[in-house]
């Protein structure tokens, strides 16, 4: 990542200094730049790593991440970090 600048940013520095939480997802957030996905053929939902557990409610979760039963870990399916990878059908 980089400043006003142009220099480069560490992850640890940016989370110290930025308001991102620093949890989980946070930092999953800034080291995979998880964000929301402009190609339909590239998206959490599409991915290997894609787990869900149902139970009122449908929640999705990441492999790489964990499957925690914490809402800390959730994930949105039409988002994608830097780790996507094509889903293979069996």
């Amino acid at each position: 990542m980089k400043d006003l600048f142009d220099a480069e940013i560490s992850d640890e520095y940016y989370l110290k200094v930025s308001h991102a939480p620093v949890t989980l997802i946070g930092k999953f957030t800034v080291k995979t730049h998880y964000r929301l996905s402009e190609d339909k053929e590239k998206r959490c939902k599409t991915c290997e790593y894609l787990c869900y557990r149902d139970f009122s409610k449908r929640y999705y979760k990441c492999a790489h991440l964990g499957l925690s039963a914490s809402c800390a870990t959730d994930i949105r399916v039409n988002h994608v970090c830097d780790l996507w990878e094509q889903e293979t059908c069996n």
